[in-house]
């Protein structure tokens, strides 16, 4: 859909801009940017692809005075976004071919974006709906999150009105088109949406229904606009409201097929055939429901047998679709850390302060766990994991490797010295690279590796499950057979 053309600082004299913009093809959006942030170095433009990591349509470096300009082409109208420095400073922005869009950002400022040229009155839209979304966002001192249900449904109300209130007065006073201002107004009931989604996944049903009563939860799938026309814009809100939609689905399969762990490789194929056969959805919606039960579940599991039929599975039924190169992408990288293969080294710091590596323990048979202080699921297997060293006391084989990725080393340092029990080779690793190398799209997380470092299993069992002790004894078996040979 799209194609870089350039990205440049403004450096340029003003003859070759003037000449440029004669010469400007249709198809073609430039973006200029002006910035106070001196931390920002790097300007990237985004388009969701709706699962995955999103495309880059541009990027661009900053020059010394914060200035920087970026063209590509574009085949018709999209959002995207403006990535600034790092993944925690993004414009939300709408693009439609021939635009010339300037962008004033100054992080300190109240209004801190603003824009100015062709295209400006679309993207104003977004950047003052965003601080309307805000300022409702922790009133009273209280984020969404920490509110009881009918306070946050009472307040979701309340945004409601107010974003209403701004759609009608900024369209009518800037004469804006139907069919855009209409599209502007789905954005952000979108993204309304999914805090709605998101505020429900993160509350346990139980819990809600007690604080309502009789009084039902709304029904957010019903109001989900599931039309394949809407694909083609590229709306990240569409992609988190699509994304929150698959897990409800999923969530339910958990409820009424009651969550265990040990058959978890089933419901992803339940939930293929659900979306499969289900007539609510329109072809091109089923397609990127497939594709994101696929993509979420391998970043959860790992690429297991089940997974693997079901990633072919797609490739047969859609040999042309646009999700398959990041799916395979995934795949790639799971095949790079599947059994046998030579497990990357990393370094971290042990409780008294020095540096130890994965290599360093070449020659045992290593059942690393991932975790953090923070990690309420974490936590929750630690006593299961000193029962379940205690069943290997004797082995001098096998090593258990925690490997902590807590940012507050304090913290990390407390929790474990302040256990006695708690045995094992303790380290911290938080630069980000071990989620990386070993696929972690979430914690805690297992992993065998063999004497001869490499992978016995990239996603082990869980110390409170029936086959962690298992799994261990084999790898164990296989080591005391290569050293007998």
């Amino acid at each position: 859909m799209f194609k870089i053309l350039k990205a440049t600082c403004l450096c340029g004299a003003i003859l070759f801009f003037a000449f440029a913009c004669t010469n400007k093809r249709k198809d073609t959006v430039t973006i200029s940017i002006v910035t106070t942030d001196t931390t920002a170095k790097e300007v990237v433009i985004n388009w969701s692809s709706m699962i995955g990591y999103p495309d880059t349509l541009a990027k661009a470096k900053f020059d010394s005075l914060g200035k920087s300009s970026l063209e590509f082409t574009l085949s018709g109208s999209s959002f995207a976004s403006c990535v600034l420095g790092n993944q925690f400073q993004f414009i939300r922005l709408y693009l439609e071919p021939g635009y010339d869009l300037k962008i004033n950002y100054d992080p300190k400022s109240r209004q801190s974006v603003t824009f100015s040229g062709e295209g400006a009155i679309p993207n104003n839209y977004l950047a003052q709906s965003l601080k309307i979304f805000q300022s409702y966002q922790e009133r009273g001192g209280k984020h969404n999150w920490e509110l009881s249900s009918k306070d946050f449904f009472n307040r979701m109300d309340s945004l409601t009105e107010g974003l209403s209130h701004f759609h009608t007065n900024y369209c009518d006073s800037l004469n804006l088109s139907k069919s855009l201002a209409d599209l502007l107004e789905l954005y952000n009931r979108l993204s309304f949406i999914s805090q709605e989604q998101n505020y429900l996944l993160a509350n346990p049903p139980d819990k809600l229904n007690k604080e309502r009563g009789i009084e039902p939860l709304p029904n957010l799938s019903s109001e989900i606009p599931f039309d394949d026309k809407l694909l083609k814009y590229g709306m990240d809100t569409y992609t988190m409201v699509l994304q929150f939609d698959m897990l409800f689905e999923l969530n339910k399969l958990y409820d009424s097929l009651k969550w265990n762990s040990d058959a978890q490789n089933l419901y992803p194929v339940l939930l293929d055939s659900i979306f499969t056969k289900s007539e609510k959805y329109p072809v091109g919606i089923r397609e990127v429901l497939l594709a994101k039960n696929i993509q979420w579940n391998i970043t959860v599991m790992g690429l297991t047998p089940e997974m693997d039929s079901l990633y072919h599975k797609f490739i047969r039924k859609y040999p042309a679709s646009l999700y398959l190169k990041p799916l395979e992408v995934q795949v790639a990288k799971w095949l790079a850390i599947g059994q046998g293969k030579k497990a990357p080294d990393f370094t971290g710091i042990t409780l008294d302060g020095k540096r130890m590596s994965l290599s360093d323990l070449k020659g045992k048979v290593i059942y690393i766990d991932v975790w953090a202080t923070w990690c309420g699921p974490c936590r929750e297997e630690i006593p299961f994991s000193k029962k379940l060293q205690k069943k290997f006391k004797e082995d001098a084989d096998l090593v258990f490797m925690y490997v902590s990725v807590d940012r507050n080393l304090e913290a990390w340092r407390k929790m474990v010295m302040g256990d006695k029990e708690w045995m094992g080779i303790h380290i911290n690793e938080n630069s980000g690279e071990l989620y990386k190398w070993y696929q972690i799209g979430g914690i805690p997380r297992y992993i065998l590796i063999d004497k001869e470092g490499k992978f016995g299993m990239s996603m082990a069992p869980r110390p409170s499950s029936d086959k962690a002790e298992g799994e261990i004894r084999k790898l164990l078996a296989v080591g005391q057979q290569n050293k007998s040979i």
